[in-house]
């Protein structure tokens, strides 16, 4: 007999018994492995010194500036490859080719490029925080000079009595600015090869706004957790975001999918017998 950790369940299928072993689920599972990171590599036998911390943030700190120039390239090369597309798009006689261009290559090079500039953006902000953090151990060993990430997260977060949405944050303004250009180039294009466009590439330029869109709300919502982590903040209070519950039913929509042929065939041969 099997343990109880170890339950095993038997299913008959075709005439063949399968074993399947009871799995944690994929929260635990991270829970697991956030636990042994913790007690394997988490734990320091040392302080660490003042001239280490120095270094470390001189290093995140130069990693910073070579993000911000990676945001540029990504900007200027995704401009650049946009105006080629369309420039092609209103040479080309082909008005089958003139429709693919404008819907289907130039909103996914849009996309593309937003994308894997904001993702560069939050890996700058995550290394704003650690710099933060840094500031701290130093301070804790005498040294308050570094107070730079401290009074830009206190910028960001607004003043005393004052309404946090209505503070001008030069970053906020700068994502929704070139994330708005970007979808605003893409709906354009999309407009202008709507009309000989292919159902299938109609569909395709929806379905491909909508995952970039969410992509781009998960990614900004990995930088507010981010953050409230470092303020130590409850995770329960933030609940359950939206984009999260429409994945959920997304997946749910699928699994039930998969599951529908094995009733009907089962229903089938119950009803042949």
């Amino acid at each position: 007999m099997p343990s109880l950790p170890e339950q095993i369940s038997t299913s008959r299928r075709r005439g063949v018994i399968w074993n399947r072993r009871t799995s944690p689920s994929r929260r635990e599972r991270k829970e697991m492995q956030r636990r042994a990171l913790e007690q394997r590599w988490g734990v320091r036998l040392s302080a660490p010194k003042k001239a280490t911390i120095l270094k470390e943030y001189e290093l995140v700190r130069s990693e910073i500036t070579t993000s911000l120039q990676i945001q540029q390239q990504i900007l200027g090369f995704g401009i650049a490859t946009i105006g080629l597309l369309a420039g092609a798009a209103f040479v080309a006689k082909d008005q089958p080719l003139r429709s693919k261009l404008l819907v289907v290559f130039l909103p996914l090079v849009s996309y593309l490029a937003v994308t894997i500039w904001f993702s560069e953006v939050m890996r700058m902000f995550r290394a704003g925080g650690f710099l933060l953090m840094l500031e701290k151990k130093l301070d804790e060993r005498g040294d308050g000079s570094l107070q730079w990430e401290y009074e830009v997260a206190r910028s960001r977060l607004g003043q005393p009595g004052r309404n946090p949405y209505s503070t001008l944050d030069p970053d906020r303004v700068r994502l929704f600015s070139v994330t708005a250009l970007f979808f605003i180039l893409s709906a354009e294009s999309i407009m202008l090869g709507w009309e000989k466009a292919s159902l299938f590439a109609r569909a395709f330029a929806i379905a491909a706004g909508a995952v970039a869109a969410i992509v781009l709300r998960l990614l900004f919502r990995l930088r507010i957790h981010q953050r409230d982590d470092l303020l130590g903040f409850d995770p329960d209070m933030r609940g359950v975001e939206p984009e999260v519950k429409l994945i959920g039913s997304c997946i749910h929509v699928l699994q039930s999918c998969k599951r529908l042929p094995r009733i009907r065939i089962g229903f089938i041969r119950r009803a042949t017998v």
